[in-house]
């Protein structure tokens, strides 16, 4: 499909991103409209076939009624926020929502491994730092969030997976030690409340040459 995407590629109208068969885009309605027409047109000939009642247009709530009115007879879902490629897109609400389900998911998973620690320790010990931490890691790099979203999930280290790990109740000034990195004396456990704060930002900083690229519709040189 790669020559698809490089036929509907206009960064003057629209910027679009694909990962394997996902697209997306963004612009104004009548633009996004134009670039799905032309998904849906030229797709097949690249054996591309977009199907509308699983596309997504996400929009803020003030232009919902809007929305509705463009995409009149396409069969597009309306939404206030949708994921995407493992993140999520969509006003504050809706974010938050989603980011509580996730985080309720690792509290049970911690609560998991918790149990598992005290007979196997080192195992409970790879399952988090090799694991899921990584899972909330991804999601801070992606997902624009409030800090204090994730302070359930840092309680639920401090109060249950560390005892259990330790075979003691750790105070704060254990627990700080604790959750710093191997090579400053610590276990390798990542505060989520402490790397909320920056991971969005590097990840966007990271990212900002190949993010300028698709803009802009220009070369990465190395």
């Amino acid at each position: 499909i790669f020559p698809l995407i490089l036929k509907t590629k206009d960064p003057e109208k629209w910027v679009q991103a694909w990962y394997a068969d996902d697209s997306s885009c963004i612009s104004d309605f009548h633009s996004v409209l134009e670039w799905f027409k032309m998904i849906s047109q030229e797709g097949p000939k690249f054996g591309y076939f977009p199907e509308p009642s699983k596309c997504y247009l996400v929009v803020a709530p003030e232009f919902v009624e809007e929305a509705a009115k463009v995409f009149e007879g396409y069969a597009v879902n309306i939404v206030t926020g949708h994921k995407l490629l493992g993140g999520f897109i969509g006003d504050e609400l809706e974010t938050e929502k989603w980011l509580q389900q996730k985080i309720n998911i690792w509290i049970n998973s911690i609560k998991c491994i918790a149990r598992a620690a005290f007979q196997q320790p080192q195992a409970a010990h790879v399952a988090l730092t090799k694991s899921i931490q990584n899972e909330w890691g991804f999601i801070q790099r992606v997902v624009v969030a409030k800090e204090h979203s994730f302070e359930p999930l840092t309680n639920a280290l401090k109060n249950q997976f560390l005892p259990s790990l330790a075979g003691f109740t750790p105070d704060e000034l254990d627990s700080a030690l604790m959750m710093k990195s191997a090579k400053n004396g610590g276990l390798g456990i990542k505060d989520p409340l402490k790397t909320a704060a920056i991971l969005y930002s590097t990840s966007k900083e990271g990212t900002e040459i190949f993010s300028n690229a698709i803009k802009r519709k220009q070369n990465v040189q190395r």
